[in-house]
């Protein structure tokens, strides 16, 4: 085991032959580094038997072959800079690498939409359900027609007048203004119908039918 340290150590010593008198330098692979990976296959030797142990010593020997390795590397490192005629040279430690703290992700949470309850029917939608109603020669399919779309909108006062303007006879605007009244969302509003009424006896029955009284 002796001969193998000395072979494994030529390196050094070819280094300290080296025509370079006034180099300064810290060997990349310490002196102390390779005695503890020879001191560990020393330890190792007498158990060499155990299969489990032989491959540990096969490992060693692969870490000493690296740093061997390592020390030809540097030793040829510094010849070719002999051969160029360098004067000193410094082989210094690498810095030690400085983590900088990255901040945390930023996790940004969408706050749930807030529900604003029922909206009036929007100005395009209002448009193709007049659309729809004229496609309607007689009171009671443009009723139809307005009964079916009512089921998932909701209207304002305004939205309603323009709407029975479809209808010709007080009759048809009774039953069409009734249907829509509970869809209506400003109800504060709803006096502006009676208006469009010819007969007072229209606008009693409009107010029993609705419950304004």
């Amino acid at each position: 085991m002796r001969l193998l340290v000395l072979l494994l150590l030529l390196p050094l010593s070819a280094l300290a032959q080296s025509p370079l008198d006034s180099v300064e330098h810290k060997l990349i692979v310490t002196q102390e580094q390779m005695t503890d990976a020879l001191r560990s296959i020393d330890e190792l030797l007498p158990s060499a038997n155990n299969p489990a142990v032989a491959k540990m010593i096969f490992e060693r020997m692969a870490e000493v072959h690296q740093l061997q390795a390592r020390q030809i590397e540097l030793g040829q490192l510094l010849a070719s800079f002999a051969r160029e005629g360098v004067q000193e040279v410094r082989v210094l430690e690498p810095r030690p690498r400085v983590v900088i703290d990255q901040p945390p992700p930023v996790v940004v949470i969408e706050a749930p939409p807030q529900d604003l309850g029922p909206q009036p029917v929007s100005s395009s939608d209002l448009a193709r359900i007049r659309n729809a109603m004229d496609e309607e020669a007689f009171g009671k399919g443009k009723r139809e027609v307005l009964r079916s779309a009512s089921r998932d909108r909701w209207f304002l006062v305004q939205q309603a007048l323009g709407l029975i303007e479809q209808f010709s006879f007080d009759e048809d605007k009774v039953e069409t203004l009734a249907m829509l009244h509970p869809k209506i969302l400003d109800r504060e509003n709803w006096y502006l119908v009676y208006a469009e009424l010819t007969f007072s006896s229209s606008k009693d029955d409009l107010k029993r039918r609705v419950g304004d009284r």
